[in-house]
C-alpha cells in the first residue's frame, strides 16, 4: 500500500506516523542547516576554479587554484580528473554567483529525479528518507536562502523591461 492509498483509506494511524516522522526529520536537519555557519558549500569553489584552469595545464597548480579560489571564499586542493572539469567548464564560464545557483538548482533536481524515479520503492519509505537527509535539508537551505531570492530579482528586473 502506498502513502497516498493509506490517506485515502483512512489508515491514519499510519499515514499520521509518517507524517510526523517527516516533519521531525525535517525539523532537525533544517534546524542543523540553519546553524551551520561554515560555508557547507565549499567544495563547490574547487570546481569552479579548476574548471576555469582546464586546458591551461594548470589544473593541478596549487598557485593557480588558490588565486582563483581566493576570490569566492574557502581554498581547496582539486583532485579531480581533467575529463570531470571540462565537463564544469561550461558553468566555470559564468560569474560565480550564477554558476552556483544552476548548480545547486541542477543538484536539487537530481535528487527530486531520483526520489521521484527509483525503482521498487515506496514512496512513504523515501518520503522518510529524504525527510532525514542532511545533504536534502542543505539543498533545501540552499534553494530557500539564495535561489529564490534569486529568481524574485529576475522576476522584478523581467516586469521592468514590459
Amino acid at each position: 500500500m502506498t502513502f497516498g492509498e493509506a490517506l485515502r483509506r483512512k489508515a491514519s494511524p499510519a499515514a499520521a506516523g509518517v507524517v510526523a516522522f517527516c516533519t521531525l526529520g525535517l525539523a532537525f536537519n533544517l534546524w542543523v542547516a540553519i546553524q551551520n555557519k561554515a560555508d557547507w558549500g565549499g567544495d563547490y569553489n574547487q570546481f569552479y576554479a579548476a574548471s576555469r584552469l582546464a586546458g591551461t595545464g594548470h589544473v593541478y597548480d596549487w598557485e593557480a587554484l588558490r588565486k582563483i579560489e581566493a576570490e569566492n571564499g574557502q581554498q581547496l586542493l582539486t583532485g579531480r580528473l581533467p575529463v570531470v572539469l571540462y565537463g564544469h567548464k561550461i558553468l566555470g564560464s559564468l560569474p560565480y554567483a550564477v554558476a552556483r545557483s544552476i548548480w545547486m538548482a541542477g543538484s536539487a533536481a537530481a535528487l527530486v529525479l531520483f526520489a521521484a524515479f527509483w525503482p521498487g520503492t515506496r514512496r512513504w519509505l523515501m518520503m522518510i528518507a529524504l525527510a532525514w537527509s542532511m545533504p536534502a535539508a542543505l539543498q533545501a537551505r540552499v534553494f530557500a536562502t539564495r535561489i529564490l531570492p534569486l529568481t524574485r530579482h529576475i522576476s522584478t528586473s523581467s516586469l521592468a523591461w514590459t
